[in-house]
């Protein structure tokens, strides 16, 4: 990015995807489910169609307007297309997503809260990544650099929840990987003009390695849940319910900062166009065009962190009540279980 554009973002991932594409298909040994089913077409589309028309209402909210025809719409069309998606995988013969699997409290509870985490994370990176090049004046390279520490700490945290599962089963971990990440969050929502660097690196030291005790307990509660001969299925929702998370993060949160800093003026979330309109005012009232905008800015920032320690610690409570605690993780649910009690 820092050479090109922010496309190369994206094709710099492709080498690699192709080294280990073709990794897999020379080392990897080839495995096949005793039983297989067709590819529920339909509730593939409809639930890729209903998340595309959610994440596009969300992200056009701030600029058309919450009440715009195209936006409700696209609120309506996500709701109709999700309730579709439950019908179908209700009545479907092999559902997508079974509904008596995701009905077990230890995978639907894990689900949410690996959802709920990289929904946290994902978005607040999103937005730690705009306030480290456009506030703080940092390049692409240099603001890069400066979310590694996020990587470091969540390989920490992956590596305390391993004693921590073998001594005290998976709840615990959760519970103080999701405290953990929101005491992170609502440290992060006292930011201010004054904050610097510092209190970003505090936040991503602290969020990380929460959300590292909370994916690692939370896949092997997943996992540990599914039946062996199933282990694809547990392995997809596990993904999945990251992924679908981390989407959702970046829109709710990436909308809030919008927001929040354009009702703000003259702020506005890219701060490129902002220095360019602030060149053509006379000192000192561009200095003082973009401290207002810096403000603003922060502001959105501050607002999408608290909705985020919001989420988590809902999130937590959800787990307290209703995910079962053992002393130890369960075995895998042996394989010989009938489909239709998974």
């Amino acid at each position: 990015m820092e050479l090109f554009s922010w496309r190369a973002g994206f094709w710099a991932t492709v080498p690699p995807a192709v080294v280990g594409i073709v990794t897999a298909l020379l080392v990897v040994p080839e495995s096949r489910a005793p039983r297989t089913a067709r590819v529920d077409a339909p509730s593939v589309v409809l639930s890729a169609a209903s998340l595309l028309a959610l994440v596009w209402a969300i992200i056009e909210s701030p600029g058309r307007g919450w009440t715009d025809t195209s936006v409700l719409a696209g609120y309506v069309v996500a709701a109709v297309l999700l309730t579709a998606f439950a019908a179908r995988r209700a009545r479907a013969r092999h559902p997508m997503l079974p509904p008596a699997l995701l009905r077990k409290p230890r995978v639907g509870m894990a689900a949410l809260a690996l959802a709920m985490m990289s929904f946290a994370l994902y978005g607040a990176l999103f937005v730690i990544t705009l306030y480290l090049q456009g506030v703080l004046e940092y390049g692409p390279w240099e603001a890069g650099l400066r979310t590694l520490p996020l990587a470091v700490a969540l390989t920490a945290g992956a590596g305390t929840a391993l004693p921590l599962l073998s001594r005290h089963g998976e709840k615990p971990p959760i519970l103080a990987g999701l405290g953990v990440v929101s005491a992170a969050f609502i440290a992060l929502s006292t930011t201010d003009a004054d904050s610097g660097y510092p209190h970003v690196l505090l936040f991503q030291l602290v969020a990380g390695f929460g959300a590292g005790l909370v994916a690692t307990a939370g896949t092997e509660t997943v996992m540990a849940a599914t039946p062996a001969d199933r282990a694809a299925l547990g392995s997809a929702i596990n993904d999945s319910t990251r992924q679908v998370g981390a989407c959702l993060g970046v829109a709710v949160q990436g909308s809030i900062l919008a927001a929040a800093s354009t009702a703000h003026p003259p702020a506005d979330a890219s701060f490129p166009d902002v220095r360019t309109e602030a060149e053509h005012l006379p000192e000192p009232l561009r200095t003082r065009f973009l401290d207002d905008a810096r403000e603003a800015f922060i502001d959105g920032m501050t607002s999408a962190a608290t909705v985020a320690a919001i989420v988590t610690i809902a999130a937590a409570a959800l787990i307290w009540r209703f995910l079962p605690h053992t002393a130890r993780p369960l075995p895998r649910t042996p394989a010989h279980h009938d489909d239709s009690a998974c």
